[in-house]
């Protein structure tokens, strides 16, 4: 398993944003908008994805319950993840 880098290829290719998990965050809808309307990728703690080289969601409104969408991204099968749920368990 590599470590994944944080940068501006790989928030491309995250699938956060559309992950279940996120879906009804008010927190990170606003952090997305955010992200959206800034030039260049933002510090790790102001960009609500790519968990899986972050760590941990810093929004606490999460539906950890839910199915994630890890295995689905491009991010997870490049850097040969096995793990899901990064948001709240930590980086890969």
């Amino acid at each position: 398993m590599d470590k994944v880098d944080y940068s501006e290829e790989n928030a491309a290719k995250c699938w956060c944003s559309q992950c279940a998990v996120q879906a009804s965050s008010d927190c990170a809808r606003s952090l997305y908008q955010q992200a959206k309307d800034a030039q260049g990728l933002p510090p790790p703690e102001r960009l609500p994805g790519l968990y899986c080289a972050t760590g941990k969601a810093s929004c606490t409104d999460l539906a950890v319950v839910n199915m994630c969408n890890c295995p689905a991204c491009l991010v997870w099968a490049e850097n040969h993840l096995q793990g899901n749920h990064y948001c709240h368990l930590g980086t890969a």
